[in-house]
């Protein structure tokens, strides 16, 4: 795809611009990245109504890390050899696909130290990704021990394209004052073709957008391919089980076998359009949530024993172990989306993990943004992942290689479903791989948080 950008370039009013707008505005109004940086962490602090911003270019454990910190009364460069560049919590926030929060519960358990005497102790960390690689970091917060960052949560999201387009700008093109001084007022129209700046903001945009329609591409063939791979097996065996039908009238006791046999392949057919169908109704068509007060511990304990029973059978031997608190603990929710959560889960662990091997599912209470919430965690072994897979596992129809290879049942959907039912739960899911000891093997674990106390979406009382 080649965007060709128009002669001359105009812009609104700046007072009518979107944040990501105003970014790329102020982009043009500077005559290097060290006036840039400053002025954009400026730009986000003001616009997210936060006391500290801090912007970070490229990633944690390059040589070539750097940024910029901004409170209301000064603005501080960060070498590379700034303490800032080395918190710990910068490499959580890095594999973290969604904003990350730091407070006083957070597992580093050290306030983010800026200067001597300027602390950050409560904030929202985002990792700006360019062509799948992170380029940057986006942080704001507070010297305040809790706040609330629901609504930076929001914009941050918002303005992570606009952040990682101009990363890739500061570390592609350097500036210097002959060049950005073609440039003298965006307001008016600008020969695109003149400026460096622009013709660099269109490359950048132009490879987002490829790798957007190449992702898009991916889709259609994994959809393609996941159809004709899960479909073509069933109707082959149908039509096979019609024709003899037709030729030679069975007796009672074959027609009655052959009968079953269609029916199972009837089954994997109808499963497939059930997924779909879930899919689109949890994406489209949201129901209001029935909430009732759920003691999670005695739900837990009768899932696995259902599971138990249904897995005595199988070949693999898996085992389910449970590391739940001692006190029972009571969570506002939907009993139907809880049980289809943890239903897809189970069902995706028990289909990928090893033989005699087991299942890990841990509870526990903690604090997010100031209030309580559930983590609920389910681990198992399962052949090796590339890391770089785990940004796909929630995508429709994304399916690991070595699944297709190896001819596992499924379409690639029970993830998707997954996440938007835990979204509608207000919750968050996240994937992690560690590597054991056997470098076949790593130890997959996903991560769900709930809040303990009520929804803040749409929701009515289940009597």
């Amino acid at each position: 795809m080649v965007i060709t950008p128009n002669r001359f370039l105009t812009f609104p009013p700046i007072s009518q611009m979107l944040l990501g707008q105003r970014l790329i505005h102020l982009i043009g109004h500077h005559t290097e990245s060290q006036q840039m940086l400053p002025a954009m962490a400026e730009m986000i602090g003001l616009a997210l109504d936060v006391n500290i911003c801090i912007l970070l270019v490229g990633a944690v454990g390059q040589s070539s890390l750097q940024g910029v910190s901004w409170t209301p009364s000064k603005k501080i460069l960060l070498g590379t050899n700034s303490p800032v560049l080395k918190h710990s919590w910068l490499k959580a926030v890095q594999v973290q696909e969604y904003p990350l929060l730091l407070n006083s519960n957070t597992t580093s358990r050290q306030a983010f130290q800026i200067t001597k005497d300027l602390v950050m102790r409560s904030g929202l960390g985002l990792r700006i990704v360019f062509q799948n690689k992170v380029n940057g970091m986006v942080i704001v917060g507070s010297s305040q021990d809790e706040k609330d960052y629901s609504l930076q949560e929001a914009q941050l999201i918002e303005i992570a394209d606009s952040l990682a387009i101009a990363n890739h700008f500061f570390q592609t093109l350097p500036l210097n004052t002959a060049e950005t001084n073609k440039i003298n007022n965006l307001n008016r129209a600008v020969p695109t073709d003149e400026s460096p700046i622009l013709k660099a903001w269109y490359e950048a945009t132009r490879q987002k957008l490829e790798q957007q329609r190449s992702s898009h591409d991916q889709l259609i063939h994994n959809i393609v391919t996941i159809m004709s791979d899960q479909t073509r097996n069933p109707l082959a065996t149908i039509r096979m089980g019609i024709e003899m039908l037709r030729r030679n009238p069975p007796s009672p006791e074959k027609l009655q076998q052959r009968l079953d046999i269609l029916e199972q392949e009837w089954r994997k057919l109808n499963e497939i359009n059930e997924k779909i169908l879930q899919l689109k109704t949890s994406k489209f068509n949201k129901t209001t949530l029935q909430v009732q007060k759920i003691n999670l511990t005695d739900f837990v304990q009768r899932l696995i024993a259902n599971y138990e029973i249904k897995w005595a059978e199988y070949s693999k031997k898996i085992v389910v172990k449970t590391d739940l608190p001692k006190k029972a603990l009571f969570f506002d929710g939907d009993i139907n989306y809880l049980q289809q959560i943890c239903d897809e889960l189970l069902i995706n662990a028990q289909k990928f993990a090893l033989k005699n091997t087991d299942i890990t599912l841990k509870i526990r209470e903690s604090q997010e943004k100031g209030r309580p919430v559930i983590v609920l965690q389910l681990s198992n072994l399962t052949p090796s992942i590339d890391s770089k897979n785990l940004a796909y596992f929630f995508d429709p129809f994304y399916r690991e290689q070595w699944v297709i290879d190896n001819a596992i049942a499924g379409i690639g959907l029970g993830l998707c479903i997954i996440k938007e039912l835990v979204e509608q739960l207000d919750g968050r899911i996240a994937v992690t791989c560690d590597p054991t000891e056997d470098v076949d093997y790593c130890l997959m674990t996903f991560t769900l948080t709930f809040p303990l106390g009520l929804m803040a979406t749409s929701i009515s009382h289940a009597d």
